[in-house]
């Protein structure tokens, strides 16, 4: 229901001639930047993860960032 109302309303947006703000990102939807919002917005808030076997691991949008950009650091670092 809410896609099809999101795409008649871009479509009259386009019909009128005019699109509305708002209606499309101003930047690409990435993972990246879905973390970056987290960790500067919900830092400490805590996520619980479990595994399969049951294990619990608690940690926080902040740590979870520096974890993945630490990760990216090595990988473009093995790369060259």
């Amino acid at each position: 229901m809410l896609v099809k109302l999101l795409s008649t309303v871009g479509f009259l947006a386009a019909f009128a001639g005019t699109m509305k703000l708002g209606l499309m990102q101003q930047q690409p939807l990435l993972v990246s930047s879905l973390l970056t919002h987290a960790a500067r917005h919900h830092g400490t808030a805590e996520i619980v993860s479990v595994s399969a076997q049951g294990s619990v691991h608690h940690t926080t949008w902040a740590e979870t960032e520096r974890r993945a950009r630490r990760l990216v650091r090595v990988i473009r670092q093995k790369g060259q």
